[in-house]
């Protein structure tokens, strides 16, 4: 199994962005809120973006950071929602939003987001 996280894998659109914050599931776990959507796609995928607010974090070596350790998790354990989503396939996109007023270290943001990790994916019929 490949653990990469390639530019394919990368939630760039404005539009997909848009639409994760309107129509969008939410998910809470400190110290992350995740906001997601599935839908049906030809091919299984999981599609990621990442964000930590400037407002709490004034430096860009923090906030890039934070970015840092947040995408490495996600790389590590995407694997875990690649086997429910060939069921359909579906497509799953992703926005990771960082809330802690805190830098985490690593063990403490995996801690947060194995919640969603572990959490079963309710899937669309």
């Amino acid at each position: 199994m490949k653990f990469t996280f390639g530019r394919s894998n990368r939630l760039k659109s404005k539009l997909i962005l848009a639409s994760l914050f309107d129509k969008g599931s939410l998910f809470v776990s400190k110290p992350i809120l995740l906001r997601y959507t599935l839908t049906l796609a030809s091919e299984a995928s999981i599609q990621a973006a990442f964000s930590v607010g400037k407002k709490r974090f004034k430096r860009a070596v923090d906030r890039n950071l934070l970015k840092r350790r947040i995408r490495e998790v996600h790389r590590l354990n995407q694997h875990r929602f690649l086997e429910q989503l060939q069921a359909g396939p579906y497509k799953l996109e992703v926005l990771y939003i960082y809330t802690d007023k805190t830098i985490a270290d690593f063990q403490s943001i995996q801690n947060g987001m194995n919640a969603f990790f572990d959490s079963r994916l309710v899937l669309p019929k």
